[in-house]
């Protein structure tokens, strides 16, 4: 296919245009093209999104190229509602927090950044304004990201700006705690014994405190948990946080805490007798029980979820010997979203540094005596 389109140069007003099947384009990426070089490249990525719908690999709308600017704060709310139903509750909560505390202020106060002027200088520009927290700062600038990938599929942009690094949000890479095997256990053995089977079960099978809340007595057959559920703000709904179902045997270890259980008529599998009849245990409930058997223990607290999975999952790695190959296997997650429990502890170091190498004889090359 050759080249289509034409440009010319308007000299009463400075700038170039470009003409494509009978239509006038005057802005590329949101910028008027004062040079000659922007209207080239302007034709040239018509062009190839042309050649590429042909191949079946797009639609081609030539008004994506002739549409005015989009006013960015409305986008972000028409976006709001559009993603309402298609993400968790809290999910949406965050991306709303997000627009009205941090995005709706700063694209209000610079309403001449349309949708199509985002730059990854604009978004260098809003990193620096807001609050120094890093986890703040990735949390808006990851909503931002979302909304933008949504615009460009929704054929409002041509392209997602890149956006800046993670070391330019402030993050400060730290060694995260967590707790060897003996004291993760003597922390569980310091609660009531009706509260560590829930503990024990995120522990033994590397889950999150909240797929313990929301297990079904009928995910259970007797030797396989089947996950198919999750909480998200608090709600029950019917799929994992990663939208797949997963089964995990039950550890031959976790059986003796079946009979520590709170007998119910509940269906949930978790349960306690201060707990509301037909409810599963509160995550607030839960961080107060580990808290006390922290402190009951001389244990310092570090987070639920850092005491329980993360350090089950450092546990697999540092004193189990496993790899990560075989933690993803066991917890159903890929090895890139793994790799931070990849630090190893400074006793951990020592021993493979000083692992000795086993010789083997000459008389037994290959597993064969000669």
């Amino acid at each position: 296919m050759r080249d289509q389109g034409s440009k010319s140069y308007r000299a009463d007003r400075g700038y170039w245009i470009v003409k494509f099947q009978g239509k006038q384009i005057t802005k590329w990426r949101g910028y008027r093209m004062f040079v000659e070089q922007m209207a080239d490249a302007c034709l040239r990525e018509i062009n190839d999104e042309c050649r590429a719908a042909e191949r079946g690999e797009c639609k081609f709308r030539i008004e994506k190229w002739t549409h005015g600017e989009i006013h960015t704060v409305k986008y972000l709310y028409d976006w709001l509602q559009v993603v309402e139903d298609r993400v968790s509750e809290k999910t949406c909560k965050i991306y709303e927090g997000n627009v009205r505390r941090y995005l709706d202020p700063w694209f209000t106060q610079h309403p001449n950044v349309t949708l199509q002027k985002i730059s990854l200088m604009t978004l260098t520009t809003i990193v620096n304004t807001l609050p120094p927290d890093p986890h703040t700062r990735r949390s808006v600038m990851s909503t931002l990201r979302t909304c933008l990938d949504f615009a460009w599929r929704d054929e409002q942009i041509s392209h997602v700006p890149p956006f800046p690094r993670r070391s330019e949000y402030g993050f400060v890479k730290k060694p995260i705690p967590w707790l060897p095997e003996q004291r993760q256990l003597a922390v569980i053995h310091a609660m009531p014994e009706e509260h560590q089977p829930i503990f024990a079960w995120c522990k033994y099978h590397y889950r999150r405190p909240g797929e313990g809340r929301a297990l079904q007595k009928a995910d259970f057959d007797g030797q396989v948990f089947h996950l198919r559920h999750n909480i998200s703000n608090n709600k029950l709904v019917n799929k994992t946080k990663t939208k797949t179902e997963f089964e995990i045997p039950c550890h031959e270890d976790f059986r003796p805490y079946l009979r520590k259980m709170h007998k119910s008529l509940s269906p949930y599998f978790f349960t306690h007798s201060h707990g509301q009849i037909g409810k599963p245990y509160g995550n607030t409930t839960l961080e107060k029980i580990w808290r006390f058997a922290c402190e009951r223990v001389g244990e310092v607290p570090v987070r639920m979820y850092i005491g329980l999975k993360h350090s089950s999952c450092c546990q697999f790695l540092n004193e189990k010997g496993g790899t990560l190959a075989e933690l993803a296997e066991l917890t159903g997650q890929t090895v890139g979203t793994l790799a931070h429990y990849t630090q190893t502890e400074p006793m951990r170091r020592k021993e493979l540094m000083e692992r000795k190498i086993q010789k083997i004889s000459k008389g037994t090359e290959n597993g064969h005596h000669t």
